[in-house]
């Protein structure tokens, strides 16, 4: 797993894709404080840095530990954003994303 740090009142995006045919991707996130993800688009994404709402294909809200699989449509680049709500504290991660 990879580590890395999310500041107070911000966000990651992690980028990968486009997808093989038939895709199926898994994620897993662990934070030191609770944190809130979502898989998205490049669609989702736009909407998310628009301070909307994104649709997503998969996430989790206020929580420690995230883990989905999942199967993808293979026509786009995919991102999982990983969003730190507190606004003083950096939550520590530590993130897996990988082809199932």
């Amino acid at each position: 797993m990879r580590k890395d740090y999310v500041e107070p009142d911000s966000a990651r995006a992690l980028k990968f894709g486009p997808l093989r045919k038939n895709p199926r991707v898994a994620f897993e996130v662990r934070a030191d404080r609770r944190v809130t993800t979502y898989l998205v688009d490049d669609m989702g994404l736009e909407d998310f840095l628009e301070g909307k709402t994104p649709h997503h294909y998969a996430g989790f809200s206020n929580r420690r530990n995230h883990m989905a699989e999942l199967s993808l449509p293979n026509f786009s680049r995919y991102h999982l954003l990983i969003v730190n709500k507190s606004p003083d504290n950096p939550a520590k991660i530590d993130y897996d994303i990988k082809y199932a």
